[in-house]
C-alpha cells in the first residue's frame, strides 16, 4: 500500500492538467489496474468537477458517481480546503470499485487553482 501510495503522489506531482480536461487524469494511475474503464474515469471527474465547481462545497462535501453499463461506482469527497502558493487547493479523496472487485479502492490527490485552471499537484 505505501508503494502505491508513493507512485500515485509521483504520478499526480508529475501531472498537471486543468479540471475540464482531467477526464484523461486517473487518480487510480491505471484504469484497468483498478478495474476502470475510460468511461467511468470520465464519470468520477464529472463528479469531481461538479464538487469544485460548487460555490457550496465544504470539507465533507461529496458526490455519488456510477456508470450503469460498466456496473462501477464510487464517490468523490473534499477531504481538507488549503491554500499552496496563494492557490485554492482541495485534497480530494476518490473511491472507486468496478463490478468485479472484492474492495473499493481509494485515493487521495491534491488540486489547486491556478491562473491556467485546476490542476493536480
Amino acid at each position: 500500500m505505501r508503494r502505491f501510495a508513493t507512485i500515485l503522489f509521483l504520478t499526480a506531482t508529475a501531472i498537471a492538467v486543468s479540471l475540464p480536461a482531467q477526464a484523461q487524469v486517473n487518480p487510480f494511475r491505471s484504469s484497468t489496474r483498478a478495474g476502470l474503464t475510460n468511461e467511468d474515469v470520465r464519470a468520477m471527474q464529472q463528479a469531481a468537477q461538479e464538487l469544485a465547481s460548487s460555490p457550496d462545497t465544504t470539507v465533507g462535501s461529496s458526490k455519488l458517481w456510477g456508470n450503469d453499463r460498466t456496473g462501477a461506482s464510487g464517490s468523490v469527497t473534499i477531504a481538507d480546503k488549503f491554500q499552496r502558493r496563494a492557490m485554492p487547493c482541495y485534497k480530494v479523496g476518490y473511491e472507486a470499485q468496478s463490478k468485479h472487485q472484492q474492495a473499493p479502492r481509494s485515493a487521495t490527490v491534491n488540486w489547486c487553482k491556478t491562473p491556467q485552471g485546476w490542476k493536480m499537484l
